[in-house]
């Protein structure tokens, strides 16, 4: 139970008094090094005229503000009862991990990956909470523990903290495991050559009290955009049912089988099921073939009968064989429908085949055949399955494999296609590239070919794969390095300044944003990480949650109307360039909290995506466009002026040099006020310690850090 209290806002008069702290906080702040970093750079670069339009319609938005009033404003905890079970379930888009570091950042779009801008710290021995991480341990442990298995897992495919985030989300079941324990079995996984994210794990059903503990791997729990996570498995059998009335009418809708069991065999099957932990719909029913009489019987599945919308339900095994047997008319059709590929085998040749695919337990459309390019007489024949070569309704069928490969005519179309650089390669440099490459057995697309900067002749060239730099569905193509540096101190800037604009407004109401604020460690890359929110919002007076309630607008498009919102403890808020799939999924593996909503800013937006707001799984984070984030802070007068002008910057699509002068100078102008107004700078984590030490909270307990 958290308790009420009273947090005295006053305006520092004196003016020695201000001096004195403000060389105080020059000398701790963080932003001092970046400053003198910014600065050196400033003085190898032009001058900028005094006349230009940009400058001046930054200089215009400073006005002097209002004078602060001493406010007393009471301000009170709500209670902390869990919220999850209040919280309703959103889908999230189709994850695709880009291929380059998060470091390259392209500055041509507005789905983009930052650098870490956060102070990240390992922790030592002396501050650490784990000591089974400390000097002491092996430096070669850690490496020892992957390279003594030849096999392929990526070594940070799922954390601990992956699994306690998916407990928080769902309100149904939790996540029962330890460190030591989730470490213990993410090994033994690895010794038998599982991939972490199929290695069961245990979880507690939060419904039914004698259900208890159950295993589930974390891919299964976490289901996907198009299939609903799964949970305690007793819950789902108890839940799920088939009568016999199903049964028949499925097998009365079936022209080829029909149901082949009486209504007391349909109930002691389903009974013997559920003592064995069966679902009702992989329970073995009997069936009748109808198309041959000697097939006779056979059992199958209820589920496997039915089938889905995407794939037709099974029949008869003996029917099934017969309709797969492919003739080399079947074949030679195909390769005459084809004009890029042709069938190139004799019937005897053929039929050997066929044979040593059945003696191999290889169905006939897996059976590798001979077929020859049409397109190049030079690359010759080649292997391919029948159904490959084929395709299906929705997938093109494959053909000849030299063909597929990069040609030198594709980087020339893709460096066309981009307005930001252009492929600077003759067709022998191409050529001698791909050769190397096939000598140190890379792939065509991994190949590093060579790029110019289009934005700035400076740059020059630059070294990048082909399947870097072209663009695929949720991420954008790569560019010039250099661009993607400028670009990240521009972030820094951006992101900065907003922290100033909210600190800012809040504080003219009566309000503290507390900005850099710890709120968890994870445990990644064999060493310990602090996560830093960018802002966090006390739910103590109750603005933001008056704010949503009270605007039907707010609370339809946050999609907040199912949850209680005085359960809330906080609102963290994190700001960000990179609305890409896998850095929403980072940050909220990284902040997120059980009884807290996080809201993922994103300054960048694509232009052609009209939604504001992007769905996630989680049912307390959401991922916000820019415009609807001043909405929810309420933003009014200057401040919205100020707040819309640092977005019309960023939003420009040829940030230079010029562009970081002008946000480096307006951080500045924004420093300098909120310091005449409140005495100092940004309200940190030192300062959120003593408002929570004040009502008898313990700081890390209340983040929940370990």
């Amino acid at each position: 139970m958290l308790n009420r209290g009273v947090v005295n806002m006053t305006k520092k008069n004196n003016k020695s008094n201000v001096d004195s702290m403000f060389k105080q906080i020059q000398e701790i702040t963080e932003d001092k090094i970046i400053h003198k970093n910014i600065d050196s750079m400033f003085e190898q670069t032009p001058e900028i005229s005094e006349d230009k339009i940009l400058h001046n319609n930054i200089d215009s938005m400073f006005e002097q503000t209002p004078e602060i009033s001493e406010q007393n404003t009471p301000l009170n905890f709500p209670k902390t009862s869990p919220i999850v079970s209040s919280m309703e379930g959103q889908s999230i888009p189709t994850i695709i991990k880009p291929n380059k570091e998060d470091n390259m950042v392209d500055i041509s779009e507005y789905s983009v990956l930052i650098s870490q801008t956060k102070p990240i710290s390992m922790i030592t021995e002396k501050n650490s909470k784990d000591k089974r991480y400390n000097d002491s341990t092996p430096k070669n442990y850690y490496n020892n523990t992957y390279n003594n298995f030849n096999i392929n897992i990526k070594k940070s495919r799922i954390i601990y903290e992956d699994c306690i985030a998916l407990g928080n989300s769902r309100d149904d079941i939790d996540f029962a495991m330890t460190r030591e324990q989730f470490n213990d079995a993410i090994r033994k996984g690895r010794e038998k050559r599982i991939p972490p994210s199929q290695v069961k794990l245990t979880w507690t059903c939060l419904i039914e009290g004698k259900h208890g503990r159950f295993p589930a791997t974390y891919s299964s729990v976490k289901g996907t955009r198009k299939k609903k996570g799964s949970g305690c498995s007793k819950c789902s059998i108890q839940n799920s049912s088939i009568h016999f009335e199903d049964y028949t009418a499925l097998g009365n809708s079936r022209g080829d089988i029909d149901s082949a069991m009486t209504r007391n065999q349909f109930n002691n099957a389903i009974k013997k099921g559920r003592e064995k932990g069966k679902f009702p719909s992989h329970v073995k029913f009997m069936w009748t073939c109808l198309r041959d009489e000697e097939h006779g019987r056979f059992p199958a599945i209820y589920k496997d009968v039915k089938g889905t919308r995407n794939r037709k339900g099974s029949g008869c095994p003996k029917c099934s064989i017969q309709d797969l047997s492919i003739h080399i008319e079947d074949c030679i059709a195909l390769g005459n429908s084809r004009d890029d590929v042709d069938f190139a085998m004799t019937r005897k040749k053929f039929n050997e085949a066929i044979k040593m695919g059945k003696e191999m337990k290889i169905g006939p459309n897996k059976v590798k055949l001979t077929w020859i390019c049409l397109k190049d007489r030079e690359h010759g024949r080649f292997p391919g399955a029948y159904g490959d070569v084929k395709g299906t309704p929705n997938r093109k069928g494959t053909g000849c494999p030299r063909c597929n490969e990069i040609q030198f005519e594709d980087c020339i179309a893709l460096g066309n296609s981009r307005d930001d650089i252009d492929f600077s390669m003759t067709r022998e440099q191409f050529n001698r590239a791909r050769k190397k490459g096939k000598e140190k057995g890379i792939g065509p697309n991994k190949v590093k070919f060579t790029w110019t900067c289009l934005r700035d002749g400076e740059h020059g060239d630059f070294p990048a794969a082909y399947s870097n730099v072209k663009d695929i569905p949720n991420r954008k193509g790569t560019g010039c390095p250099r661009c993607s540096d400028i670009f990240n101190i521009l972030c820094i800037h951006v992101h900065t300044a907003i922290k100033y604009i909210v600190s800012s407004f809040l504080y003219e109401i009566g309000i503290k944003s507390y900005s850099e604020i710890l709120v968890s460690r994870i445990y990644e890359d064999f060493s310990w990480k602090d996560c830093i929110i960018d802002s966090f919002l006390l739910n103590i007076n109750c603005y933001l949650e008056n704010r949503i309630l009270k605007s039907s607008k707010l609370l339809h498009e946050l999609r907040l109307g199912g949850m209680n919102l005085s359960n809330i403890k906080g609102f963290l808020f994190d700001y960000t360039a990179d609305v890409s799939d896998k850095n929403i999924n980072s940050k909220i593996r990284k902040y997120q909290k059980k009884d807290m909503l996080l809201f993922i800013v994103g300054t960048k937006w694509k232009k052609n995506n009209i939604e504001r707001v992007i769905n996630t799984i989680y049912k307390n984070v959401r991922v916000i466009r820019y415009d609807l984030f001043a909405e929810l802070i309420g933003f009014k007068d200057i401040f919205l002026n100020k707040f819309k002008q640092i977005c019309k910057i960023f939003d420009n699509d040829n940030l230079g040099n010029d562009s970081l002068e002008d946000l480096y100078n307006f951080k500045e102008k924004l420093l300098s006020e909120f310091f005449k107004k409140s005495g100092r700078d940004l309200f940190r984590k030192k300062d959120l310690e003593i408002i929570l030490k004040s009502l008898n909270i313990d700081y890390y307990s209340f983040f929940g850090i370990d």
